[in-house]
């Protein structure tokens, strides 16, 4: 893969080039025509070569393979982060060690669930419905989302859903609502 990549940005950003300089000093193109050509060339080959990069499910299956536990890790968390079912495109069957990938995803399912129970518990809202407090609403309707997007990376890990997201979910609407109440009144 890492010489296709090479061969195409040769050819696109040296050979493509040379040939293009070669025919406008032969006089056979103008010269911003030779000009435009060279830069569009060098475009489709940064377009092409960026068609050869490694997808994250193949990066984290190559560093898991290669015991590189830790940076595997992190690319399971940057998974996550982008999006939880990105996890349902990894290739088990090239991962050679499939229960530490196991392991993984149960200590990452532990923290996760224990991050998000630790963030639903820490929010508590403001019995007042006045301007003073609208910051600190907004501040807290975030917490809540945050806590339902760990929730989420823990059950795309496997993990099954808390008593408490139903709770958080019906109380996040009625936040929503009470916030837009709010930021009307204080215009």
């Amino acid at each position: 893969m890492e010489k296709l990549k090479t061969a195409t940005q040769v050819v696109f950003y040296v050979v493509i080039p040379a040939v293009i300089l070669y025919y406008r000093f032969r006089k056979k193109y103008k010269t911003l025509f030779a000009i435009g050509m060279a830069l569009t060339s060098v475009f489709v080959g940064f377009l092409v070569s960026q068609s050869f990069r490694e997808s994250y499910q193949d990066v984290f299956v190559r560093l898991m393979n290669e015991d590189r536990f830790d940076e595997a890790r992190v690319e399971l968390q940057k998974m996550l982060q982008r999006d939880p079912a990105e996890l349902n495109d990894i290739n088990l069957h090239r991962m050679i060690n499939p229960v530490m990938y196991e392991r993984m995803k149960k200590d990452l399912t532990r923290y996760y669930a224990a991050e998000a129970k630790k963030v639903a518990q820490s929010i508590d809202m403001p019995a007042l419905q006045d301007c003073q407090v609208l910051h600190r609403r907004r501040v807290q309707l975030h917490n809540m989302n945050h806590s339902i997007r760990l929730c989420d990376m823990a059950e795309a890990l496997g993990a099954p859903p808390p008593a408490w997201r139903e709770d958080m979910l019906t109380r996040i609407e009625s936040e929503k609502e009470l916030l837009s109440r709010l930021e009307e009144k204080c215009r």
